[in-house]
């Protein structure tokens, strides 16, 4: 007798939650499996809506990001090309016993090593030496120790004339490439440059 007691409360229990609040039906509805089933789960429009609404609002906040990361990446990718290719020069004038010139071509865009012989400069038929595109918005500028030319030569028993490198663009990611006269060493230090 007990056990039907408490099977009959139960069944009036699941009902009410079954009904969410409407009028009570426990008369008319036999199976209480049937009226959870017949519960219709889901989103009002306007949940949908406020859901639109905010990642709307998070996109249009995070989508200028990525254009300034894509821009400071570009930066950084340049200042480590041109530093490699530096590295590049000074190895190749300790191997080849000759004077090698890195130039920058600001108006054509491009960075080229070269044989220095005199005044006169043999390009290098090295597949790493060609000249290499510089991307539109990035910026060179280069500072020499010695002379006024936008190029710095590196000598055969390691040396160079010493030279200072800014890299940067119009968003303000900035790099300096610094070439050490004694040693020929290259540096890159980050957020140091003014074009």
């Amino acid at each position: 007798m007990m056990t039907s007691a408490i099977s009959s409360n139960r069944l009036n229990f699941e009902l009410r939650i079954a009904n969410c609040g409407r009028q009570d039906t426990s008369r008319s509805i036999r199976n209480p499996q049937s009226a959870i089933r017949n519960f219709r789960f889901g989103f009002t429009f306007i949940e949908l809506m406020f859901v639109m609404i905010t990642l709307t609002v998070l996109l249009a906040a995070v989508i200028p990001r990525f254009g300034q990361s894509f821009n400071r990446l570009r930066t950084e990718r340049v200042a480590f090309e041109t530093a490699q290719l530096l590295r590049y020069a000074q190895a190749t004038a300790i191997v080849q016993r000759q004077v090698i010139r890195c130039s920058i071509d600001a108006e054509g865009r491009r960075l080229a090593l070269g044989i220095r012989q005199g005044d006169d400069v043999t390009p290098l038929a090295d597949r790493w030496a060609k000249g290499r595109p510089i991307p539109d918005p990035v910026r060179l500028a280069m500072t020499r120790h010695e002379g006024k030319d936008d190029a710095v030569s590196f000598f055969p028993d390691g040396t160079s004339d010493g030279a200072v490198i800014a890299v940067g663009d119009e968003t303000g990611s900035a790099f300096q490439i610094a070439v050490d006269a004694a040693t020929g060493q290259v540096t890159i230090l980050a957020g140091t440059a003014a074009l």
